[in-house]
């Protein structure tokens, strides 16, 4: 592998550092993209489940009192 690097102008040496450079920030940038996603979406489920269960305790105290009277 070193041959190969040491065939290659200074030129092609930079240019391939570069292309890895720009390489890395868009992998890390996908997946903070993906992870940024994941936990979004964690969190408004959590969320909706909250909203779910606060609404349906309010339901079950309202349909208590009113068999109660």
């Amino acid at each position: 592998m070193f041959s190969l690097l040491n065939r290659l102008s200074i030129r092609s040496r930079m240019w391939a550092i570069v292309a890895l450079f720009i390489g890395a920030i868009v992998c890390g940038s996908v997946l903070d993209v993906l992870t940024l996603r994941d936990r979004l979406w964690q969190e408004k489920e959590l969320k909706t489940r909250h909203l779910v269960e606060s609404a349906y305790s309010l339901l079950e105290r309202y349909h208590r009192l009113q068999q109660l009277g």
